[in-house]
This record gives C-alpha cells, structure tokens and sequence, in this order.
C-alpha cells in the first residue's frame, strides 16, 4: 500500500517532497488519505524540532552545493607521464646512433650503429621519431613491450662499449647505458600507472524522486535493494523529511555508486549528532574506498555546517556493514534518540542496532546506547 501511495504521489505531484508536508493536487483514497495526515503531521512534527533546536530545514533538504572531482590520474597527466618517457628513451637513443633528421652525429662509429640497427632496429621493426617518439609499423608500442626490447638493446651497446678502444667515447657510452637501465627500472610502474582507471565522481544529496530514489539499494548491492528482505526501508525513507542521503555518482555513467543515510540524533546531554546510519558502495569501486571515505568525510562537514548552524555536536558513523575502513576512527559511546522519530512509528536502522551482526526495525525516537565511530 505505501508502495502504491509513494507511486502516485510521484506521478500526480509536481513536487514529491512538497507532497510529505501536505501540498498535494493529486486524488487519493480516503484510506491514502489518512496515510497522506499521518506523514504530514510527522513531517510538520520534524520542521518544527528543527526550528527548537535552530536547524535550517531548508538546508537539510535542500543544499545545492554538488562537488564533482576525479579520482586517479586524469587522461592528459597519464599522456604527459608516456611522453616524457619516451622523449627521455629517444635522447639517449639518438645520443648513441645519431639523428637523420636532426643531421645530428652520434656517439657510436657508422658500423657500430648499423650492428645496432641490424641486431635491434630491423629485428623489432621499430622506427624512431614521429608523434610517438619510438614505434613498430603497426602503430604506437605498449610500455611494457619495451622492457625486453631496450634490455636486448643495453646488453649490445655495453658489448660494444666493452671492445671500445677510445676512453672518452666509452666513458660517454657507459653514461648513456646508466641511463638506460634507470628507463627500464621505470618500466613496470609505469606500465601500472598508465593502465590505472580514473574516476570522475560527484557528490550531493538525493533529489528525492521516487522512480531513481527506491533503488539506492541496488546501486551498492545494500540489503535494502528492492529485492532483498528489508526492501521495505527504502519506501520509508522517501517519506522521512528526517532522512537525508548523499551519494556519490559516477559522472561517466551517470550512475550511484555509493551512499550514506543521514539523520539526526539527540543524546542525553541535548547535544545534536549527525549520523551515518552506514557507508554503502558498490563492489566495483571498492578499490577507491579510501578515496571515496576522505571526500564523504569533508564534504559532510561543509554540508553539516549548512544546516546546522553551529548546533552539530558531533558526525559520526554507524559501525554495523561499513563499506569504509572505519577502525583508524575513535569509539564514542552516546545514549541517543532520532530526531522526530519516524513516520511510521518504526525503521531500518543500523546505527541504532549495532548488536549481533544484523539490524532492524526499530522505534528510533527510543533512546538507545550504541557505540559510534567519531568522523569529527
């Protein structure tokens, strides 16, 4: 029934959220009807505990600020990294055989650098110069190709500084091969750096529409998923004006792909405490979890000091089925209530019942003694 409810409140409303505190133009049944009174007068209940304790419901519901950053290194960086070996490999080359082009004269006699080219050059059919700096006729050559090319090229040029008779030329030959063998030393991390994947992320809080809001679950695989057994939490938190996410999407696909539920929370000294209920994120962004806890972290801040004018206490994080590492993060121990309760007298939380592995429905505006871990 509350699923049917939350569906026509988003089809026939221009705006849903207006809708939860009593501004509605659709047509619903008596018994929606009653449904419809008994949200809005838990809603109105919440924006007037926000003007008690000097909140900006505003704020809370409606804070614009979207930050989008990138992850990783960007495509021009990994480029200039790329090139800059490659300019680097192709002086010390063109040091040894010399340029054509260039008209520049190298280091080894004409028959030695025709043994090189013989030996190496011909062999890897590789050519020197152009956009790429050193390429095969097939096109431009992987980084990691090159280890054994250029290993195979160091072993010939010291056979040939070995048998060089002039000191001075196999003094400048030994510095070149000195070089070389640093390049191929940056080979592998190079070849990592360069096959990394970067991100461009964002982060805001939901917009609240039901038709791409009932799903955050699936978008982290979280046990509120609509085909899960707490499917249920997700319709209720739609209709909480006091519960708020923020979520990270990936740009590219325009994709949720992490999450925290926020509330608030009151404990027995009066004091105001933002939670995260937890962390979601989704298992194919689990490598940058370290990247996507520290802009969560910062981001909450400046969002908390938007709403809360100075009257937030405390942020911290729910410790049941976190996503984040949270063990570098201090244990507070706080005997605690939800601001306002919830619409339907109980929901899922897991800050509130972090006991036994597993979490449930609950009456949150009972106080109840939890430990927390203190983001600030």
């Amino acid at each position: 029934e509350l699923l049917i409810l939350i569906m026509k409140l988003s089809f026939q409303e221009d705006n849903f959220l207006s809708a939860l505190f009593g501004q509605k133009a659709g047509e619903y049944t008596s018994e929606e009807q009653e449904y419809l009174t008994d949200i809005r007068k838990y809603n109105e209940k919440l924006a007037q505990e926000f003007i008690d304790n000097g909140l900006d419901l505003d704020q809370w519901l409606h804070y614009q600020s979207k930050e989008v950053f990138l992850i990783g290194p960007s495509a021009d960086q990994l480029r200039r990294k790329k090139e800059l070996f490659m300019k680097n490999l192709l002086e010390n080359i063109e040091q040894l055989l010399g340029s054509h082009q260039r008209k520049q004269i190298g280091i080894l006699t004409p028959s030695q650098a025709k043994q090189v080219y013989n030996q190496i050059i011909k062999k890897y059919h590789l050519q020197i110069g152009g956009t790429e700096g050193l390429s095969t006729e097939k096109g431009a050559i992987a980084i990691k190709d090159l280890a054994n090319v250029l290993k195979e090229f160091n072993q010939l040029i010291k056979q040939i500084q070995q048998v060089e008779a002039d000191k001075a030329k196999k003094a400048q030959i030994g510095t070149i091969l000195d070089h070389l063998q640093e390049l191929v030393k940056q080979i592998p991390n190079l070849d990592q750096e360069l096959a990394q994947q970067s991100y461009q992320l964002s982060i805001q809080p939901w917009q609240r529409q039901p038709g791409y809001d009932l799903f955050q679950g699936n978008y982290t695989h979280c046990c509120v998923a609509v085909e899960n057994f707490n499917r249920g939490a997700m319709l209720d938190y739609l209709i909480d004006a006091g519960l708020q996410v923020v979520e990270i999407k990936d740009e590219t696909l325009n994709k949720t792909i992490a999450q925290t539920w926020l509330w608030l929370a009151k404990d027995k000294q009066g004091e105001l405490n933002l939670i995260l209920d937890n962390v979601e994120i989704n298992g194919d962004y689990m490598g940058i979890s370290d990247d996507i806890r520290k802009k969560l972290f910062a981001y909450l801040k400046k969002y908390s000091q938007a709403f809360g004018k100075g009257k937030i206490k405390r942020i911290l994080l729910g410790t049941s089925y976190n996503d984040v590492k949270d063990d570098d993060l201090k244990t507070v121990n706080l005997t605690i209530s939800k601001l306002a309760g919830a619409p339907r007298g109980e929901e899922y939380l897991d800050a509130m019942y972090p006991h036994a592995g597993g979490s449930h429905f609950i009456d949150p505006s009972k106080e109840r003694t939890v430990g927390l871990k203190k983001v600030k």
